[in-house]
């Protein structure tokens, strides 16, 4: 090793320590300390390979303070060799911290690679796997999960707790049911196991109960599938930018069937407006009322009781009498004979249409 210090990341077998390499195990013997996850497992490891290095613990806890005080170790020419329970460190476990902090520092840092999960699930899935993307560890929540889904095509790869690889299968399942899947348990270990199938077969044959560590594979879309998806996506984008809410825009696309599913069926018509019950006996029936009404206010003498109600009169309204007519009922009257004086008439009420009556203009005969 380097007499001016430096670190050391070492790749630790992931289950089987006949794995561990010769360069990784001469990396442990000859550090100055041993900086690890978990320092019961690491002390397994190093009485595998012959080393008395002392040990500090480093882990997501008390990484950020930790890295200081190796920083300040290196710098005093130590050589620190950094492990992870299994696996490669950095990658989905502790190191990253104290990888920064060195290369600030200007301390040199180097690798030692080995085993990995992710590389070793992938080649054992027996699924397409280029390109694939590595999520770490599945999100906890059913949408996050369905989001890594649908937003890769190609295959995906990451790690999951025994406790809830079931339910991560049964919500992937229910946005993608036919797309392959691989879960790897017990890596390099002598229980290992892995389960193919689609995604909706895995969740029907997988178990709740599942031990040890577990790696999922999910493999790419098939053609068909990305092509309909990015119709989806496509829909999805005008829809929001025609200003529908995330909600409307997802049951429009579901309405419309796009994306590669069968429109949902249509719904059903409504049921027909209810007829009225039948007028009963010795009622009259609706409307009627309002018909005659209608038929009384519109009758000559109805018209003729209006206008006099306008005047301020009652009783019948005599008709209009002219002026040669009133003349001639006086000679009638008077035998004959035109009577002397002037001769008074009474006002004639005129009426124009339906508007109320006027009297005549009185005319005097002299």
């Amino acid at each position: 090793m380097d007499s001016a210090g430096g670190l050391v990341i070492v790749a630790t077998p992931i289950g089987n320590l006949g794995d561990i390499s010769s360069r990784a195990a001469e990396a442990l013997r000859s550090a100055d300390l041993v900086a690890c996850e978990d320092t019961r497992r690491t002390a397994t490891l190093l009485r595998h390979v012959g080393s008395s290095a002392p040990m500090v613990p480093a882990h997501e806890h008390n990484e950020a303070g930790r890295a200081t005080d190796l920083v300040r170790r290196m710098e005093d020419g130590a050589t620190v060799a950094f492990v992870s329970d299994a696996g490669m460190p950095v990658i989905s476990d502790p190191g990253g911290r104290v990888v920064r902090a060195a290369v600030d520092a200007g301390i040199p840092v180097t690798v030692v690679p080995g085993p990995s999960a992710v590389e070793t699930a992938l080649a054992l899935s027996g699924l397409p796997v280029e390109p694939y993307t590595f999520v770490g560890f599945f999100p906890r929540r059913t949408a996050e999960r369905q989001d890594v889904v649908a937003a890769h095509a190609g295959a995906i790869v990451g790690f999951e707790s025994p406790r809830r690889v079931a339910d991560l299968v049964a919500d992937l399942a229910e946005v993608a049911p036919d797309r392959p899947a691989a879960v790897c348990r017990e890596l390099t270990k002598l229980h290992e196991e892995v389960l193919r199938g689609s995604l909706a077969e895995l969740r029907e044959s997988m178990g709740e109960r599942v031990r040890g560590e577990v790696t999922v594979v999910i493999g790419p879309r098939e053609p068909d599938q990305v092509d309909a998806v990015g119709e989806m996506e496509h829909a999805v984008a005008v829809l929001l930018d025609a200003g529908l809410s995330p909600r409307a825009c997802a049951d429009a696309v579901a309405r419309l069937g796009i994306g590669g599913g069968p429109p949902p069926p249509p719904a059903a018509p409504p049921p027909p407006p209810r007829a009225p019950p039948p007028p009963s006996r010795g009622t009259k029936p609706s409307g009627a009322s309002s018909t005659n009404r209608r038929r009384r206010d519109s009758s000559p003498v109805m018209r003729m009781r209006t206008i006099c109600s306008s005047r301020g009169r009652t009783g019948t309204v005599r008709p209009p009498m002219s002026t040669a007519v009133a003349k001639d009922a006086m000679r009638s009257k008077s035998g004959g004979r035109t009577p002397a004086g002037p001769m008074r008439t009474r006002p004639a009420l005129t009426s124009t249409g339906t508007g109320p009556a006027v009297p005549a203009p009185r005319r005097d005969r002299a």
